[in-house]
């Protein structure tokens, strides 16, 4: 080998310096946000399974629990449907069929006048909501928020009745043919107020309809209650993703609020990296290079459209 090669110098390429000066601030903010909204949700979720988790045990053996309500009640209920027959029977002999229309729609009127006002809200909405389509809106979110909450609550209220009907149904039943019995003693001894003992018999009779409407087979029963313990699960479910799909907005808001905040106190730092860059269109040499442009540390935005996947 030639000594002269040996010993000459390896010619090593020079690379140009890079241009490629990026603003740290968007990635960065993206992590961030992703990172809270993540730490979010967990926390959301883990408080609905206090809530979720009770409820969910109250399924198992919920048919077998109504089965041995509704025979150890069967001969109670069987019993009251017969004395309310006889009970009615009576009255119709007493009272003639105007007096008795008369009192009956008295009664239905001022029934409603003083029942509690019922606010019916319509969970369509809700138990429809897909939360990987959500709205992007804030104004929308929080509007949506409001009406799953109510619905959650509703939907809460009508499991933990249908579950407590296998403890409430039987004493329902002995209540009623207690009163039944009641008037039945009043009506046959010549009570001489037929027409209070018409009215009172119509409140017995609507309660009786209202334990006859929950009165069913267990396998129906079983049936029921599941569906209503997916509903109440869907809505809760949705009542997180929408919370977190406002949380992500309020944090998007919150990092670019702090981004500019930053890049204000290092202003000249900034002004100083954005003169050194080439200008946008050109390379270092003059050249034009369309590809190339600063950052110029840009502060942080949010997506243009809100995050889809909330939940």
């Amino acid at each position: 080998m030639d000594s002269d090669q040996a010993t000459k110098p390896t010619q090593q390429t020079q690379q140009p310096p890079c241009d490629d000066c990026p603003d740290p601030n968007p990635p960065i903010t993206t992590f961030h946000v992703d990172a809270a909204v993540a730490q979010e949700r967990a926390r959301l979720y883990t408080a609905e399974v206090a809530a979720i988790d009770p409820r969910y045990a109250k399924l198992d053996g919920a048919q077998n629990r109504f089965a041995t309500a509704t025979a150890a009640a069967k001969a109670s209920f069987d019993d009251l449907k017969q004395l309310l027959e006889r009970i009615a029977s009576t009255l119709n002999c007493e009272l003639t069929e105007d007096v008795r229309k008369h009192l009956k729609d008295c009664w239905e009127k001022l029934q409603k006048e003083t029942a509690s006002p019922v606010t019916t809200t319509e969970c369509t909405d809700i138990d429809q909501l897909d939360c990987d389509h959500l709205p992007g809106d804030a104004v929308q979110l929080a509007s949506l928020a409001s009406l799953a909450i109510t619905c959650a609550a509703r939907s809460d209220a009508e499991f933990d009745a249908l579950a407590a009907l296998t403890d409430t149904l039987g004493p329902q039943v002995t209540a009623l043919l207690t009163d039944a019995e009641t008037l039945e003693k009043e009506v046959c001894a010549s009570r001489s107020d037929m027409q209070r003992s018409y009215v009172e018999y119509l409140g017995l009779a609507q309660r009786f309809e209202d334990v006859q409407r929950e009165w069913t087979t267990p396998t129906a029963y079983g049936c029921k209650l599941k569906a209503s313990f997916v509903t109440l699960l869907h809505r809760h479910t949705v009542v997180i993703c929408i919370k977190v799909a406002i949380f992500r907005l309020d944090q998007w808001a919150k990092m670019a609020d702090d981004a500019r905040q930053a890049k204000a106190k290092d202003l000249v730092a900034l002004v100083l990296e954005c003169a050194a860059r080439p200008k946008p269109g050109e390379t270092g040499q003059g050249q034009s290079d369309p590809g190339q442009g600063g950052s110029g540390g840009t502060a942080p935005a949010p997506p243009p459209t809100a995050p889809q996947h909330c939940a």
